[in-house]
């Protein structure tokens, strides 16, 4: 289970450069092809064909801590924050006392096109959705950091992980009332092809440097039915079996791990200036098969012989993580169970947006964005600034505030004659590397994209 763990964190960096299924700019774009991802009511007024894995891909990630927190120059290079060198007080001063979150997406179009025929407008998109949520306690920080010196006592209640991948199949058809009013709607067929996570409701830790006294309530599950699940003695000693997690091993899927279905609604009013729009997207749910299922029992128990200093001074951060979920996943004693089937919900998100045009090729608007998920939701207000030349070349830049701070992003939309081609980024303004990487708090998306026109 630590190396499934692990090997999701490290893929979901390295498609980094979770708010939106495409850029917030976005909305602000004219004719832009997946503009109908944020409003369905914006369909492009041309047809067109994606280029497979090219034709969409975004990333998205936003956080209340940054890489400052995890990397630090020690004697000419970078070390990890569990390097001995590097103070406790200097690594806990980079987390927010209290809960931290964590969001981030990557979402990837494997296969697009639209088309019309007898006036009708459609189209039809197959992509590939994955998303990490987390909120880590201040605690959990501290306990990874100082784990068991002077006898430390941790609460490690509040931590809260999930990791998800679906594949969406959508069908998507805007329809005109009148000559005002556009609406628009997205139905989706939803497969899963994993889900993972852990919930903590109450964890506390006492540590010396011979055994861990823990007692705590919590569960993990996992759907995909290519585990080959361990389990091994209890140390608790009350109960038969115990996940062992160290030793389950991975085999091919056999099929989907989950099936689900859900819905978009756009509408978009033209009234010749102005433009106003609303939307609602992602209402609909997936229903996992969980074959991992574990809980603790809210009982207490000693774990002798555990690793009670985590700290070991390791510079690589795959070693530091890899130690780092060594020592948190031998604190629990998952109970073994049997399959448990479970509903998730979609992250909803609902948008507001107007729109004021100056000119045939210069115009204003404004974006309040609501997204809801179970750890992490994200409430967004943006002001933007579209330049439009000849439907040829549209420049898009924008500002706004969420609550993991301040955004700005910028987007170009370039069409030729059999191609068009849109990159764009929302980053957070403020201090950043020589790489331009945040050194705070995370709060960036990326996206570019492919098509070609017919």
């Amino acid at each position: 289970m630590k190396k499934i763990i692990l090997s999701i964190a490290t893929a979901v960096a390295i498609c980094l450069t979770a708010q939106a299924q495409t850029l917030q700019t976005g909305y602000f774009v004219d004719n832009y092809a997946f503009g109908y991802r944020l409003n369905p009511a914006f369909c492009p007024d041309y047809t067109f064909i994606g280029l497979p894995g090219l034709s969409m891909d975004y990333a998205s990630a936003q956080s209340n801590f940054g890489l400052k927190s995890f990397f630090y120059p020690y004697n000419g290079k970078t070390v990890t924050f569990m390097h001995p060198e590097i103070s406790a007080s200097e690594v806990l001063d980079g987390f927010k006392k209290g809960i931290n979150k964590l969001n981030a997406e990557v979402d990837v179009n494997l296969l697009a096109f639209s088309f019309k025929s007898r006036g009708t407008y459609g189209l039809i998109d197959v992509n590939l959705r994955n998303t990490l949520n987390a909120t880590v306690p201040y605690e959990m920080m501290k306990f990874f950091k100082m784990g068991a010196e002077g006898g430390q006592s941790y609460d490690l209640s509040g931590f809260n992980t999930r990791a998800t991948s679906f594949l969406e199949v959508g069908i998507t058809s805007p329809w005109r009332v009148g000559r005002k009013v556009t609406f628009g709607m997205r139905s989706k067929a939803l497969i899963g092809v994993t889900d993972l996570y852990m919930n903590v409701d109450r964890l506390n830790v006492k540590l010396d440097r011979n055994q861990w006294q823990v007692s705590g309530q919590a569960c993990v599950a996992g759907a995909y039915d290519g585990f080959n699940i361990a389990a091994k003695p209890s140390a608790a000693g009350n109960y038969e079996e115990v996940i062992d997690f160290p030793n389950i091993t991975l085999n091919k899927p056999k099929g989907p791990n989950g099936v689900g279905f859900g819905v978009d609604f756009g509408v978009n009013i033209d009234l010749g200036k102005w433009e106003i729009s609303a939307s609602i997207v992602d209402l609909g749910c997936i229903f996992w098969w969980h074959n991992l299922y574990g809980h603790t029992p809210g009982s207490s128990w000693t774990y002798d012989g555990a690793e009670a200093t985590i700290t070991d001074g390791s510079d690589t951060f795959g070693q530091t993580l890899e130690n780092a979920a060594d020592g948190f996943l031998e604190m629990f004693q998952f109970k073994k169970e049997y399959e448990n089937q479970e509903l998730g919900l979609l992250p909803i998100t609902g948008r507001i947006g107007v729109k004021r045009l100056m000119s045939s090729d210069l115009s204003f608007g404004g974006l309040l964005t609501y997204r809801y998920n179970e750890f992490c939701p994200i409430f967004e207000a943006r002001a933007s600034a579209d330049y439009l030349l000849r439907d040829k070349f549209d420049f898009t830049a924008s500002v706004g505030v969420n609550n993991f701070g301040p955004v700005c992003g910028a987007m170009t939309n370039l069409r030729f004659s059999h191609l068009v081609l849109f990159a764009g980024v929302d980053a957070y303004m403020g201090k950043l590397s020589k790489q331009f990487i945040p050194l705070g708090r995370m709060n960036c998306s990326a996206l570019f994209g492919a098509n070609l026109l017919f």
